[in-house]
């Protein structure tokens, strides 16, 4: 229970902490819709969003670059150098929706092209308004070409982006060395071609430095989710995919499915890591999770570990590897949860593949294969000598999974997945361990992020009930058709807003007469549902006179001033004489 001087204490700690999280440690310059190349760079005299990434020379290692809210249009290259300790970050400014558009002009190309070293984009919408998703001309002919962010130089990074209906979300050459890829929300991304649909959420290939791809959400291209491929002459080294979150990739194609994770090509593949990912499709013809892609190709050494992977289709599918461990995993699916393709001269001593969880529902016939035979769990061991010590559980599961991974970058940020295995209307999450009590904040649907969010509020420490009924989400850009979110599944990011001011139940931002007055109007109530809307800020479920003390500490807080002031004498009577007549009714 606290004290209103306690509370009083907690809002100016929080404010504090909200300015040191927010400012940035060097200079701070700005870009703006109005910008210009001869601008400061000043919130007066802001930049063009093309002057601010050619490196202006004001800009040092450290500084932050503000992109304000509006569309910037164009071809822009990014040659910005930071230094490893010190990089400069490009961020969309608090509050504000910062949106890049590739849409072409006429025949001219556009892109992001992120060049230069120790550039971090943080925050910002890179997308394209063309409405042509579908062309009869095979491969990928230039009118089908929406832009793309394409992520080159040295050690740079995207992170918090959200990234749509582009070309592809993020194209990641072997000129890109090193760097992250962490946090985005990547969808609606490519084209339908006659041949298949082309277009993808990630698509990187490595040679030397690692490259790490993490956290991110991944949905509805019309190829590919996380497409790690490369041909002859080039390289699939050092590649890094951790916490990331694929599904319903290929959904919108022809084809209806693509694999959602994917690492193979012409060479071989080495030093792979696949750790803690989540995917998910309801189509049969999908794939979770291949590894491998040419028979002729033998990959390197690759670990798989921890992932949830569920699907109807196929969930893990690997080729010859020379050394791989496939281990703490769990496959839930209806297909073939697992399929080796094993050439004669293949030896599997380099290959441990245990430890795994195997949710196994319905089935027409065998649910593992090797070549072209399908086979039984006990079948499978027998011919591979995999999975000793693996569980296998007839059904899917009937209790709802939900996983909570906090963001690195972002403080109170983190994405939700929900696999709701017993169809709630409404499933409980903690965000206990990402939000502190009195934050304002808000949860979206990814599949519906710009929309209005499911949830918004004053977090006051009790769990998030998450709304779970299927809904129309967003459709790629010139797509005929809609797209569905089913009940089953569901992906969200919660968001901070800021602190909230202790008394502020209405939240218009000021401490008043109408808060006060909500306040009465609960004054006394108790329960588990009793909350900030209800007056209580002290947490303890009831509203007291607690309550009523952090209201009058901070009477007529965000009334045009900085910080809370002393109420007048004739307020303080007014707080007083509430107070009294509250007590008396309620025969205290």
């Amino acid at each position: 229970m606290w004290s209103s001087r306690t509370l009083s204490a907690l809002v100016i700690s929080w404010a504090l902490l909200g300015v040191m999280v927010c400012a940035a440690s060097g200079a701070e310059f700005y870009v703006a819709e109005n910008g210009s190349s001869i601008g400061q760079g000043t919130k007066v005299d802001p930049w063009d969003l093309q002057t601010a990434l050619g490196h202006p020379a004001q800009v040092q290692p450290g500084d932050t670059i503000w992109v304000r809210g509006g569309t910037y249009q164009g071809d822009f290259v990014s040659t910005l150098l930071g230094e490893s300790n010190q990089p400069i970050v490009v961020r969309q400014y608090p509050g504000e929706r910062a949106t890049i558009d590739l849409t072409r002009d006429g025949g001219e190309l556009r892109r992001l092209a992120i060049r230069g070293a120790f550039t971090h984009f943080q925050g910002l919408e890179v997308t394209s308004r063309d409405p042509q998703r579908v062309t009869d001309i095979p491969g990928q002919p230039p009118e089908m070409d929406r832009g793309v962010v394409s992520l080159r130089g040295i050690r740079n990074k995207l992170i918090n982006m959200v990234l749509h209906d582009l070309t592809d979300g993020v194209w990641w050459p072997t000129s890109g060395w090193g760097g992250e890829v962490y946090g985005s929300i990547i969808y609606n991304n490519g084209w339908q071609g006659p041949d298949r649909g082309h277009g993808h959420g990630i698509y990187p290939r490595n040679r030397f430095v690692e490259k790490w791809t993490e956290e991110n959400i991944i949905f509805n291209q019309y190829g590919w989710g996380i497409h790690a491929y490369a041909e002859t002459g080039d390289g699939l080294n050092l590649l890094h995919f951790e916490g990331n979150v694929s599904f319903g990739n290929g959904s919108v194609s022809e084809a209806g499915a693509y694999p959602n994770i994917f690492v193979g090509g012409e060479v071989a593949a080495s030093q792979i890591t696949i750790r803690n990912n989540f995917t998910y499709s309801r189509a049969a013809a999908g794939v979770e999770l291949q590894l491998g892609y040419a028979a002729s190709v033998r990959d390197a050494d690759l670990v798989v570990e921890g992932n949830y992977l569920v699907g109807e289709g196929q969930i893990i599918s690997m080729q010859q590897w020379n050394n791989a461990t496939i281990s703490g995993n769990t496959f839930v699916g209806s297909g073939l949860v697992a399929q080796m393709e094993i050439a004669d001269d293949w030896q599997a001593a380099g290959v441990t593949w245990d430890g795994n969880t195997y949710r196994l529902g319905p089935s027409s016939g065998g649910q593992f294969g090797v070549e072209s035979d399908r086979m039984t769990f006990q079948q499978w061991q027998g011919a591979t000598g995999f999975d000793t010590s693996s569980q296998v559980i007839q059904g899917y599961p009937d209790a709802t999974e939900v996983f909570v991974r906090p963001n690195r970058y972002e403080a109170g940020r983190a994405n939700i997945i929900i696999y709701n295995w017993s169809l709630d209307d409404l499933v409980e999450v903690d965000v206990s361990g990402i939000l502190q009590p009195g934050t304002k904040f808000e949860l979206r649907d990814v599949q519906n992020f710009f929309a209005e969010p499911v949830l918004s509020g004053v977090y006051n420490g009790s769990p998030l009930m998450v709304p779970m009924a299927a809904v129309e989400v967003v459709a790629p850009i010139g797509y005929e058709g809609t797209v569905s979110r089913g009940q089953d599944f569901g992906v969200f990011v919660v968001m901070p807003g800021g602190m909230a001011l202790i008394g502020d139940i209405t939240l218009d931002g000021v401490v008043d007469i109408t808060d006060l007055g909500a306040l009465a109007a609960s004054w006394q109530a108790s329960g588990p549902d009793i909350g900030w809307a209800n007056g209580d800020f002290s947490g303890d479920g009831v509203v007291d006179m607690i309550d009523l003390g952090a209201l009058a500490a901070n009477w007529q807080a965000g009334a045009g001033t900085i910080s809370a002031p002393v109420p007048e004498p004739g307020t303080l009577a007014l707080l007083a004489g509430v107070g009294l007549a509250l007590i008396r009714r309620r025969g205290l």
